[in-house]
């Protein structure tokens, strides 16, 4: 049995073991942080193995409601669970309607937005714990 450490690389991983991871973190934020209940359709995601950017790590589509996760640039367990709990921040702010105007007044690296969901990185180390746990 994998232990779903932070620091591992996620070419030891199949595609159907960090789905389910993605799942579990996307039901721990959403029990942790809440709900954007202002969105008609529930947040899906998407894993896209391809090559699109090498600084694409994953993004929050706020039209679709949907979160994408880029294999290929997050190389552990943590850039992926972290990642999650970034993008599930940004599904619960109105980003139609006020990011790009805090963007340009803020820039990104002070964006109210921004900073909001990297403080919400760090849930990455409850998710792992927990998703330990399930597996014993």
């Amino acid at each position: 049995m994998k232990k779903y450490l932070s620091r591992d690389r996620l070419k030891n991983y199949s595609l159907i073991e960090i789905n389910e991871l993605v799942m579990f973190s996307l039901e721990y934020c959403k029990n942790k942080l809440g709900i954007n209940k202002r969105k008609k359709k529930e947040l899906t995601y998407g894993i896209y193995n391809g090559d699109i950017s090498n600084e694409c790590y994953g993004f929050y589509d706020p039209y679709e409601h949907e979160i994408t996760i880029m294999l290929k640039q997050n190389k552990t367990i943590k850039d992926v669970v972290s990642l999650i709990c970034h993008e599930y921040t940004h599904s619960l702010q109105p980003c139609i309607s006020k990011y790009m105007k805090l963007l340009n007044k803020y820039g990104y690296d002070d964006h109210p937005f921004e900073r909001e969901a990297i403080s919400n990185e760090y849930i990455f180390k409850e998710i792992l714990r927990e998703y330990r746990k399930k597996l014993i």
